[in-house]
């Protein structure tokens, strides 16, 4: 199964995000949702902002030209909000998940879960 196959089949078509990719921890884009756009930048920021996370602590951070304020961070995890969205980016061994959702937060929090702990124990 492609990168592609696994990110629709396991998190875009669950309904539970709007939109989501699967990111490499060099910053390269493996999988995306259609309307998901993520520029070198922002990944590469991201990435950097799971290495220490108090860089994005006070000024937040873009993903597809959306600016996200952090409403937690931890080591492998960051959430953030913008207006009614939100954002759950998981790190993974090799890879960070990220879900994008427009409602029912507990929802979309399990299903990066789901994808990011199966990555994990796969080793990605």
């Amino acid at each position: 199964m492609s990168w592609q196959e696994y990110l629709n089949h396991n998190l875009v078509n669950t309904g539970t995000v709007s939109s989501a990719c699967i990111l490499s921890l060099s910053g390269e884009l493996y999988a995306s949702s259609e309307d998901f756009s993520l520029s070198s930048g922002e990944g590469h920021k991201l990435v950097q902002a799971f290495e220490d996370y108090t860089t994005i602590l006070a000024t937040g951070f873009y993903v597809s030209e959306q600016k996200f304020m952090v409403s937690r961070a931890e080591q492998n995890m960051i959430l953030g909000r913008a207006g009614e969205k939100g954002i759950i980016c998981i790190k993974t061994n090799q890879t960070i998940v990220i879900g994008i959702y427009n409602e029912n937060t507990l929802e979309a929090l399990k299903s990066v879960k789901k994808v990011a702990g199966y990555l994990t124990k796969q080793e990605y």
